[in-house]
């Protein structure tokens, strides 16, 4: 595999880099592959062969025939329809695209109401404890302290 991405980037007149580049991996990633360290994943095998659909992919995948694909071969390869892991789908042409509509317009009415703003509590009511009773075998809760946090970054500790 090794030697066959080598002969392909030497055919195309390409670095690695920029072949890197081209498929859109990570420039290490070839260049791990190339040095033999690994071996390549099936999605970089998939996006060489979608970038340079002239290659053969019996010889990039296999070693076998010819690097180059025959025109009639390339040309059969490109109508037959393609299957996906779930379902047989065609290849479709533009005229199956639907036209683009327009993004719908939202009128000032037909805006979200806003929250109403919550009441605020003053200080004193804050500080008494919570008692909750629960099959009485829960004590009493204490309010232990409070603790302010001002937008200059101080704070107080308040213990009622």
């Amino acid at each position: 595999m090794k030697s066959r991405l080598q002969t392909l980037l030497t055919s195309e007149k390409i670095t690695s880099s920029r072949f890197a580049d081209i498929i859109g991996v990570n420039r290490s990633s070839i260049s791990h592959i190339l040095s033999g360290r690994n071996n390549p994943s099936l999605d970089i095998l998939q996006k060489v062969l979608t970038k340079f659909p002239h290659i053969n992919p019996d010889w990039l995948l296999l070693g076998q025939g010819n690097m180059l694909r025959n025109k009639t071969e390339e040309k059969q390869t490109l109508k037959q329809p393609f299957s996906t892991l779930f379902e047989n789908k065609t290849v479709r042409t533009n005229s199956n695209i639907e036209p683009k509509t327009e993004p719908k317009k939202i009128f000032k009415e037909e805006l979200p109401k806003q929250p109403e703003k919550i009441e605020e509590k003053p200080v004193e009511e804050l500080s008494k404890p919570a008692i909750i009773d629960v099959d009485k075998a829960v004590t009493e809760k204490k309010l232990e302290k409070i603790v302010f946090f001002y937008s200059d970054k101080s704070f107080e500790v308040f213990h009622p």
